[in-house]
């Protein structure tokens, strides 16, 4: 009998420690979790895009001024 209550006291502590840790999850969501804001029309996301391509090299000045006015921003 006395076994049960040690079973039940260990299972409690767990529960109480996995409740903690799930509201503590939902109070502090992680950037990750997060949804990336996207513009209502559309012409900000390839213009971004244009500029962390031209940025990193991928692209020459020109083509990101093509792609700028392609846009039309």
């Amino acid at each position: 009998m006395m076994g049960f209550g040690f079973l039940w006291m260990v299972l409690i502590l767990f529960g109480v420690v996995a409740l903690a840790l799930w509201l503590v999850q939902g109070l502090f969501p992680s950037a990750t979790d997060e949804p990336s804001p996207r513009p209502r029309d559309g012409t900000g996301t390839a213009v971004v895009i244009a500029h962390r391509r031209y940025a990193a090299g991928e692209i020459t000045k020109e083509q990101f001024d093509q792609i700028v006015r392609a846009v039309g921003s």
